[in-house]
């Protein structure tokens, strides 16, 4: 019996031997860099930046990086900025380019930060952080940000999110042959802001994109190259968007083609908005609603995922426990969100004119086969939907909403960026 028993450990405490190591030879600056194609932006338009490329042995620390700009409101009245996602409201998509490829495009970005901010954050941190860096709303008023009056300007920091760039667990090399260039399109000032503004009267002043760099010496860099015979790959999470459209009638089922081809598809994000609310002076982008959904699952070439479509009661219990199921979250009891603020988790059709008539309400749908602990360097075990047909299937029951609704679909997959400096040394995408 003694010889099947483990041998015996001690405390890491009286781990003497296990101890921090100096870092190998570098240096780390940060860049400060000006938008390249305007120094002023009205919303609606886009705004570029370019991550110079062939800069030897340097590597992007993709965790310090952010926008900086003004907003200038010369509206003639006051404007207010959404509360869950503050300026990130006004960006509308985000595309990353190398190469002559899109390595990311990540339409209604607002939208899917907004649904984060719900499922992934407390109020807490945007009375205390959110407000400060990008405007979100306080404790009292959780959905309505801060107010920008006549003639003002605001100055915000919006922390780089969403993108295989930003999820990436490794330094991004920046040796490549080409150039990173990001486009960020702004949103318009229907949808952005609260007030009676029009694009041309809402301006981006002085955008900016800063981050670090981190060099290394002539042997560190040779190390790490050869410690990967000169090919660097990054695997990291993405998302990509598609939407569709119902009408207000009741009790109907709703298909839609969703279109993602992907070898490994993680998760299906679902948000509803009613179109009839999507107007001025009010929250047309952090306001979802549930809109009577009884029945939700997605057809994989008519297969359902989950096998047993997810059933959406008043209470919505079983819709939460599903989104929790695939936020990786269920049994954290320590996990942050503030799904159940203002209107709550389980509002029909909330009128969004202030945080106690915003609603919540999101789909989340797990498709990875199995889970793991988020250490690097982890495994991803998403379904693959290339040459697949991917459906979303919604029953609706017999309560009305007062307007059409919008349907945003959000696919979390795993991209690979590969940058081998023995081929093309250009970044290459793989999904």
């Amino acid at each position: 019996m003694s010889e099947m028993m483990p041998s015996e450990a001690s405390t890491h405490l009286l781990a003497y031997g296990s101890k921090r190591l100096r870092a190998m030879n570098s240096r780390s600056y940060r860049v400060v860099s000006p938008s390249t194609n305007t120094s002023s932006a009205t919303l609606g338009q886009t705004v570029e930046f370019r991550i110079p490329g062939n800069q030897m042995a340097s590597f992007l620390d993709n965790s310090t990086m952010y926008f900086k700009f003004q907003v200038a409101n010369n509206n003639g009245a006051d404007i207010q900025l959404e509360g869950k996602s503050g300026a990130y409201a006004l960006i509308k998509k985000v595309d990353i380019l190398t190469s002559g490829q899109t390595i990311s495009s990540v339409d209604n970005f607002n939208v899917l930060h907004s649904a984060f901010v719900d499922t992934d954050t407390s109020i807490q941190y945007g009375a205390q952080v959110g407000a400060v860096l990008f405007g979100a709303g306080g404790a009292g008023e959780a959905a309505v940000g801060q107010t920008i009056a006549n003639g003002a300007n605001a100055s915000f920091v919006l922390p780089f999110v969403m993108n295989c760039l930003a999820n990436s667990k490794k330094y991004i090399p920046l040796f490549s042959r080409d150039n990173i260039t990001i486009k960020v399109q702004l949103e318009s000032a229907l949808l952005g802001t609260l007030g009676a503004a029009n694009d041309a009267e809402i301006a981006i002043n002085t955008p900016e994109l800063i981050y670090n760099v981190v060099e290394l010496d002539a042997a560190a860099f040779a190390a790490v190259s050869g410690s990967v015979d000169d090919k660097f790959e990054i695997v990291a999470d993405d998302y990509r968007h598609t939407s569709s459209t119902i009408t207000a009638a009741a009790s109907q089922t709703h298909v839609a083609n969703l279109g993602f081809a992907f070898s490994s598809l993680n998760r299906v994000i679902i948000s509803q908005r009613n179109q009839a609310n999507l107007t001025a002076a009010k929250i047309a982008i952090g306001n979802r609603s549930r809109r009577d959904l009884e029945e939700v699952q997605l057809l994989l070439n008519g297969e359902s995922i989950p096998s047993r479509p997810i059933r959406i009661t008043d209470q919505t219990s079983e819709a939460l426990a599903e989104l929790l199921v695939a936020d990786r979250a269920l049994v954290a009891t320590d996990h942050d969100s503030r799904v159940n603020n203002g209107a709550g988790f389980a509002a029909q059709d909330p009128a969004g004119n202030n945080t106690a008539n915003c609603g919540n309400f999101l789909v989340q749908i797990d498709t990875e086969s199995m889970r793991s602990n988020n250490d690097d360097p982890g495994i991803y075990s998403g379904i693959s939907t290339i040459g697949s047909v991917l459906q979303a299937q919604l029953k609706y029951g017999s309560t009305a909403p007062s307007g059409a609704t919008t349907l945003d679909f959000f696919a979390q997959y795993t991209s690979l960026l590969t940058l081998d400096m023995k081929g093309s040394q250009t970044f290459v995408l793989s999904v």
